[in-house]
């Protein structure tokens, strides 16, 4: 006797006796088992004892056993037995009556025979409906079942069957409306492969459970269980053929592309199983698949097989809510406590994906357990997630799967939304990476992506394995932005190796067209160990950072920050802050928080816990803009080196921003500009790498610069400086045609100039001009270098032919103020024969200083030369007083004495002509 029919036998107090045996049952359940005349004299018997109905009779084809009711359903504490031949391998019963089939009871079958209930105007199974069969079950709304060439076993043409002998292929809906399938089902159906007590609809283990509509529905915590078997659901709507298909002990079904699909939803708990020793599989066809309030579909190993597969194939995919049991609404695969076995794979092929509040998919190894993890794939046309979660971890011994999702459109994640792949405390195993392929990829308030190894915890030591790496390539934009609700968590892309853990964390490649980051969000490889951390690299055509937008490789213990290269096509713009960074390091800490501070930017750096090395950062980009605050830097506050950095570009424009290279007590890194066209400075800006900034030891590092035109606003505090507080200055080398605004001091000047001998004040930022330093703020003996090269200068650009005759160049200077009180600057010619290109000139050769006249009044005032405006021979442009210069469109530098258009402009303070 079966699990059920004992159960059956125990409730009824009639242990040990057959169960269609018994004739004394309660009167409130009354057969609903009714044969009909279709089959002429092989009709269905069906004998009644109260709640028992015994079905005999029937067709007998080869393995195949056909029976015809009028109608079919159990009620209540009721049973439909099939007491079939032991050689029968199909019982296949159809439903030809008007009526849907209610089941609230017990359907059986002996042996191992395969169980097919068709019935077009529809099914239901109830709260108390039960399972007994010892092969497969399939229940469909459909009109007919095919047999291969050998004919049909109609329910909506119900002859007599022919010599259908083969197995079952297909079913055949060709009188629609299609009718419905509804299982409610949380009857007892014993024990899992585990031990546990599971409810609801139950095939023999390693059998399947198909229902083939119409709509399908498991709800209000109904159950299908075919452990380690195979659970498919789907149907049509109209007029179609679904194929059916038997591989061993299992069916399977196949959806024509052509005739429109029906729905498939889970709802209020709602479950279809296959874990198991072996794990199953589950398959679902719909036109629309909806998971609510808990409903999921569950696979799994439990023991020493692999898992299986969830595949949903929906035009629309839709889940949400969390059920009354607490669990999430999704997909789950899973290799269970104490398995050893590799968990199946996650597979949703749909066109439009939404993952609301409270649901997931979820791909992982639990603790205890001995595997790998599965893959989650998702190829959409568009998708979104809001308040939810796509999940690969590991937390046993074995790595976790990677994520791979795939959007023609554009792929959303909003509201504290994740994709994670993790390797949990107490964990051996690598994480899964991901990769995201799309149109477009936003991630706001508080929405991640993020790949992590987890620290210690709860007495597990922290996990042990190299964390995920996360590829995503959007043809057009990526847009991170925003905090989470309670402004603990920035939405971004993250790869993290934590404190206690081991393993370095994984690496970060971004491709698009644009990319935006801004209000405190984040693209960050972390370490938190010894372990080094992961490097970032993005192509894109611009880059864009605000509010406290930032792209950053940290360490905050001794193992290495990783490297970031970006390789941008147009520009990158780095601007602002962070307003709420210091409320939110107040109420959080540096944990939750970044560590790099509040300022937008670049930082391959260092923090002040950190005994590790700071990582270097390359950039190639069109045109680099850094203000408001913003930085570049590959610092170490820690006590180790800085990183290096590398910037190439047509135009590098710092207006209150900073380009640095610093440490607190290492060794200052090194910073390598090539500037084709130009660099500016205003505004507080700063390229600096200087050592020992919290007056400790350490060589200031090397700054080279190689462009045409270095411009610095007059008295705007823009320096660059190579400084050690107590160790060797390090070496500022400027290579350009022209340094404007900037200059260079010894320590001796700055110590006349700021009136102090004291080290810790030595510091050019406390002077107004700008300036250019390499020394030691402690030993004068240590000071570094300021050297200044002629630029190569390219013979064949921009050359015009020189006159044969000298010209006089007093008579090409125009007057550039009222008449009666002209000024005059000219340039006449060094004379003689310049220096080779290559050769080392002194400052004065390149430094050229801003110059304001003073009012008449002014004591001190230069004395300027004054005449009477000449006339100027018409076939000559005469020469006009510049009174500011502007980049041009493309960075190159112009002189002009009109207010330009453009922001990117540094004009001279304007003086008062002389009185005549």
């Amino acid at each position: 006797m079966s699990l059920i029919l004992k159960y059956w036998a125990v409730r009824l107090g009639l242990a040990g006796t057959a169960i269609w045996g018994i004739i004394a049952f309660s009167s409130t359940a009354l057969a609903q088992v009714v044969p009909d005349n279709t089959l002429g004299g092989e009709n269905s018997v069906v004998t009644s004892t109260d709640s028992v109905d015994t079905v005999t009779g029937g067709a007998t084809r080869g393995g195949n056993l056909f029976h015809s009711f009028q109608q079919f359903s159990v009620p209540t504490n009721g049973a439909a037995i099939f007491n079939n031949a032991p050689d029968i391998q199909n019982i296949l019963t159809r439903v030809t009556g008007g009526s849907i089939s209610n089941i609230d009871g017990l359907i059986g079958a002996n042996g191992t025979a395969n169980l097919f209930l068709l019935n077009p105007n529809g099914i239901v199974f109830g709260r108390d409906a039960q399972l007994d069969i010892g092969g497969s079950f399939v229940a469909s709304t459909a009109n007919a079942i095919q047999f291969g060439e050998q004919g049909l076993f109609s329910a909506t043409d119900p002859n007599a069957p022919p010599l259908l002998t083969v197995n079952p292929s297909a079913f055949l809906f060709n009188q629609p409306p299609n009718g419905s399938i509804k299982n409610i089902s949380t009857a007892p159906a014993g024990l899992t492969p585990s031990g546990a007590n599971e409810f609801g609809l139950r095939v023999a283990d390693g059998r399947s459970l198909l229902l083939v509509g119409g709509d399908v529905s498991l709800e209000d915590g109904g159950r299908l269980n075919a452990f380690s078997g195979r659970v498919e659901l789907g149907g049509i709507v109209g007029v179609g053929t679904v194929g059916l298909a038997a591989t061993g002990n299992t069916f399977s079904l196949t959806f024509p592309p052509e005739s429109p699909l029906s729905n498939v939803t889970l709802s209020n708990d709602g479950r279809a199983s296959v874990r198991g020793v072996e794990g199953g599989n589950i398959v679902v066809n719909a036109n629309s698949f909806t998971a609510a309030n808990g409903g999921r579909l569950a696979a799994g190993t439990e023991g020493q097989g692999n898992g299986g597969d969830i595949i949903v194939n929906a035009n629309n995919f839709s889940i949400s809510g969390i059920g009354a049991t607490g669990l999430s609404s999704g997909l789950y695969n899973q290799t269970f406590a104490d398995a050893a076995g590799k968990a199946g794979n996650i597979f949703v092929n749909t066109k439009v994906f939404n993952a609301s509040p409270g649901s997931g998919i979820f791909n992982t190894v639990q603790r205890g357990s001995v595997g790998d993890g599965g893959n989650i794939n998702i190829v959409a046309d568009s998708l979104s997630l809001n308040d939810a979660e796509l999940n690969a971890n590991t937390s046993g011994q074995g790595d976790a799967g990677n994520i791979f999702m795939r959007a023609d459109g554009a792929i959303t994640l909003t509201n504290s939304s994740l994709i994670v792949s993790l390797v949990t405390e107490g964990a051996i195993g690598a994480g899964g990476d991901i990769e995201i392929q799309t149109r477009s990829l936003t991630l706001t308030n508080g929405s991640q992506v993020s790949s992590s190894v987890f620290r210690q915890e709860g007495g597990l030591p922290g996990g042990q394995g190299k964390g995920g790496n996360i590829r995503v390539t959007a043809t057009d934009s990526i847009d991170l932005a925003g905090l989470s609700s309670n402004q603990r968590f920035s939405s971004g892309l993250l790869t993290i190796t934590e404190q206690g853990a081991s393993g370095q964390a994984g690496d970060i490649t971004v491709n698009t067209g644009t990319l935006r980051i801004a209000d405190s969000a984040a693209i960050n490889a972390a370490t938190r160990n010894a372990s080094g951390g992961g490097n970032i690299t993005v192509n894109a055509n611009t880059l864009e950072a605000t509010g406290g937008g930032q792209v950053r490789t940290t360490s905050r213990s001794s193992g290495k920050a990783g490297n970031i290269n970006l390789n941008v096509t147009d520009r990158i713009i780095l601007s602002g802050s962070d307003s709420t960074y210091f409320d939110r390091l107040a109420q959080f800490d540096e944990n939750f928080v970044s560590d790099a501070g509040p300022n937008s930017g670049l930082f391959a750096s260092a923090t002040k816990a950190s005994t590790g090395q700071s990582g270097s950062l390359n950039i190639s980009t069109g045109q680099l803009n850094v203000k408001d605050g913003a930085e570049v830097t590959v610092s170490n506050q820690g006590t180790r080196d800085a990183g290096n950095l590398i910037i190439n570009t047509r135009s590098l424009n710092l207006n209150d921003g900073k380009i640095t290279a610093e440490t607190t007590s290492g060794n200052g890194g090194n910073i390598e500009l090539q500037v084709s066209r130009n660099l500016g400075l205003r505004n507080n800006s700063r390229i600096s790498t200087s050592a020992g900034t919290a007056q400790q030891p350490g060589n200031g590092g090397n700054i080279t610069i190689n462009t045409p035109f270095i411009i610095a606003a007059p008295d705007e505090n823009s320096d660059i400086t190579a400084n050690a507080f107590s160790g060797s200055g390090g070496s500022v080398n400027i290579t350009s045609e022209r340094v404007f605004g900037l200059v260079p001091r010894s320590r001796q000047e700055l110590q006349t100039l700021l009136r102090t001998n004291d080290p810790t004040q030595l510091d050019p930022i406390r002077l107004q001009s700008n300036d250019i330093t390499a020394i030691s703020q402690a030993n004068p003996s240590l000071s570094g270098t300021v050297t200044f090269n002629a630029a190569d200068i390219d013979p064949s650009r921009d050359l015009a032919e020189l006159p044969t005759t000298p010209v006089d160049a007093s008579t090409l200077v125009a007057a550039g103020c009222p008449s009666g009180a002209e000024n005059r600057f000219v340039v006449a010619g060094r004379g003689g024969l310049p220096p080779a290109p290559g050769n080392k000139l002194s400052s004065d050769a390149l430094l050229t200083n801003w110059a304001t006249l003073e009012t008449p009044e002014t004591e001190n005032r230069a004395t300027v030369e004054t005449t009477t405006p000449e006339v100027i021979n018409d076939t000559v442009t005469p020469l006009v007083e510049a009174t500011t210069w502007q980049f041009g469109s493309k960075g190159e530098i112009i002189l002009t004495n009109a207010n330009p258009t453009t922001p990117n402009q540094f004009e001279a303070t304007p003086s008062n002509c002389p009185s005549s």
